[in-house]
């Protein structure tokens, strides 16, 4: 047929095998279909999906939530379709409104489940591989085993145990994504370099993969700025320092542990709260790289690595492993089905060990110091009763210690972190005076005026013979 195009419909233009450029060269009659528009839906639905909750527009290829404007005007401006008089039109504004347009109710970050379902869009990505199964898993997985056994006491029996526990807590998050995060930190610490904290965080980083994964230097943890938290199923903490140990960023450490919402600061963007997946590693080679305060924290695992510095042959076949997308296949398998988690609570708190108190005692300044050994009785003055008034604790500290102006006040601040309780004013001698419980709060809490003015009479009374 010569001097005419031919007219045609989408489906007949595909039943006949045509190519795009082909389809381009029919004219559109509006009473069959247009063939342009139908086309670029597929290629719009493929990149992108309108948001419905947030009032964005998801684009895949760039990951960013676009507003209509910048879908029509920028992004996918050059995303046109003919109407029957030839005309081109915005493809993208007449996509927004197609009911068969690509959409999701919301979005959420829902690791170890499927991509879509029930109309939510879920944005895990996966772990960085695919779990490789092998003969002989444990032999494969050596090279990582054989480093955390190595690093937290090779050869010793409670070296072992420990490593146990540590490979236990690194693999429960690959066997069972769709659980709880653990809500105890470890914090892996020692005065050597090249021991294989760096080594052993980068193999775990590798797992799970960039977009899990994420790395604070102290600098970073110290910023405002933290909304790459928000899809993190695993951070770590990398040469801890001071910054951990201030009263902010003691309380920020302490949310990420165990907090199960944390309220992030994105740096383009507004103020969200998320849900906390992140499992929390911490490495140093200082003995106090966090704040713990004591009996009372439950939060941190604490282990002094005490290896030598690893060979160069071994730290080089660690790296090399790391590298290789076979052997994190391989490590992947192994902690998703050879992993022993009998024993294992993810919300159980963690254990006090030798080295947890090393650390709780190198974190201590002059107050807190003074004030534990005063609640434990190891301060002669003070360890006849339950009860003093806060100038009297404070004037039983050494004096190089009382010296400092601001002592009073963080015996006080100590006092109340390590549980002893401020009671109500009471009247001693005609006198109102508000008292301390060093030891047995709760019973002095509930105690009456006339019971407390005795213990800490009582008690001068004593502290003067």
């Amino acid at each position: 047929m010569t001097g005419a195009r031919e007219k045609m419909g989408l489906d007949d233009a595909i039943v006949n095998g045509m190519s795009f450029h082909e389809m381009e060269a029919c004219t559109i009659d509006p009473e069959i279909e247009q063939i342009d528009y139908p086309l670029v839906r597929l290629e719009l639905n493929k990149r992108f999906a309108v948001l419905e909750a947030e009032g964005l527009i998801l684009d895949f290829v760039t990951g960013q939530a676009l507003t209509a404007y910048s879908l029509v005007k920028v992004v996918a401006a050059t995303y046109k379709y003919r109407d029957a008089d030839g005309k081109q039109h915005s493809a993208a504004a007449r996509w927004l409104d197609d009911p068969e347009r690509r959409s999701f109710r919301e979005r959420k970050f829902m690791p170890g489940l499927e991509p879509e379902a029930g109309g939510i869009l879920n944005t895990w990505p996966g772990f960085a591989v695919k779990p490789i199964k092998t003969d002989k898993p444990e032999y494969n997985a050596s090279w990582f085993t054989l480093l955390v056994r190595i690093m937290l006491g090779y050869l010793d029996p409670q070296g072992e145990e420990e490593a146990r526990r540590f490979i236990q807590w690194c693999a429960w998050p690959f066997a069972h994504p769709t659980e709880s995060k653990i809500l105890r930190a470890w914090i892996l610490w020692s005065a050597l370099r090249g021991v294989g904290k760096g080594l052993l965080a980068r193999a775990l980083m590798a797992l799970y993969g960039r977009s899990l994964a994420l790395s604070l230097s102290p600098a970073v943890f110290r910023s405002a700025f933290d909304g790459a938290a928000e899809n993190a199923m695993f951070t770590v903490l990398d040469e801890a320092d001071n910054s951990t140990k201030t009263e902010g960023g003691s309380a920020k450490l302490k949310q990420l542990v165990t907090e199960p919402v944390l309220v992030v600061n994105p740096k383009y963007g507004r103020q969200k709260t998320i849900t906390n997946h992140a499992n929390v590693l911490i490495t140093s080679n200082h003995p106090n790289p966090v704040k713990i305060d004591g009996e009372a924290e439950r939060r941190f695992e604490v282990r002094e690595i005490k290896s030598r510095p690893l060979s160069p042959w071994f730290a080089e076949h660690v790296a090399a492993n790391i590298k290789s997308e076979q052997s994190l296949g391989e490590l992947l398998y192994y902690f998703q089905n050879c992993v022993d988690f009998s024993d294992f609570d993810p919300t159980a708190p963690a254990r006090r060990g030798e080295d947890f108190y090393q650390v709780v005692d190198a974190g201590l300044n002059a107050a807190e110091r003074f004030v534990a050994e005063a609640m434990a009785g190891s301060v002669e003055s003070l360890a006849f009763k339950d009860i003093y008034h806060l100038d009297e604790i404070a004037a039983a500290a050494p004096d190089d210690a009382r010296r400092a102006h601001w002592f009073a006040s963080a015996v006080r601040n100590a006092l109340q972190r390590r549980g002893a309780v401020a009671l109500r004013p009471t009247k001693v001698g005609g006198v109102t005076k508000r008292l301390w419980a060093i030891r047995d709060a709760e019973k002095w809490k509930n105690a009456g005026g006339a019971e407390i003015a005795n213990e800490y009479l009582q008690g001068r009374k004593a502290a003067k013979y």
